[in-house]
């Protein structure tokens, strides 16, 4: 069963976001793989691979994309961007990615600001994109256009561990989304459950 496709309005601004990162090179000594919209590539199908659920695996695809507008900083400059069209969690890990650098590393020295991100519920997934974000510099791997391919692999990726987190905890889903797909305003309404990724 289907959540999210192509045509999807959040889709499409996603896609648009990435295609911004397709110019966008990097400093080779830190992203020897080249530009932002290859490394976000690289992330994504890394995350892929061990993701927690679709919040994650949209954090791993757009937390790069504030790097259209600059680059120290850019986690903050990716709110407005996705403002409305990610979950909460989502932009808290977008927004925090670079954070927990200064956290492993040393370099967060307010025990305050240690203590809020170690206590956050949402660390373990941080962690993980964090992990994400290294492995997806391989300067052997390009990708240089978002093509209709490489659009349907995001889809079905994104299908798939939504589907998978409502299977594994919601017991009728299947018949749910169903339903709510073949009701008479199906045409006119949003699907509540389409837009999981604020269930995750």
């Amino acid at each position: 069963m289907n959540v999210f496709h192509k045509d999807d309005d959040e889709i499409q601004v996603m896609f648009e976001l990435l295609r911004r990162l397709i110019p966008v090179v990097q400093t080779p000594k830190y992203h020897p793989e080249g530009t932002v919209f290859n490394h976000s590539i690289q992330t994504f199908m890394v995350a892929n691979r061990e993701a927690w659920g679709v919040d994650a695996l949209l954090a791993a695809l757009l937390h790069d994309v504030g790097k259209s507008i600059i680059s120290h900083g850019h986690e903050k400059e990716a709110r407005p961007l996705l403002d409305g069209y990610v979950s909460q969690k989502t932009q808290w890990l977008i927004e925090n990615h670079v954070r927990i650098w200064y956290l492993l590393k040393g370099e967060m020295k307010k025990k305050s600001y240690v203590m809020d991100l170690i206590n956050h519920p949402w660390l373990p997934e941080l962690i993980m994109l964090g992990r994400w974000d290294k492995m997806g510099r391989n300067p052997n791997i390009k990708h240089t256009v978002l093509n209709a391919y490489l659009e349907d692999y995001i889809v079905q990726c994104l299908n798939r561990h939504c589907t998978n987190y409502f299977t594994e905890n919601l017991p009728g889903f299947d018949e749910m989304l169903q339903d709510c797909r073949n009701a008479p305003s199906a045409g006119k309404l949003k699907c509540p459950l389409k837009e999981c990724k604020q269930y995750d």
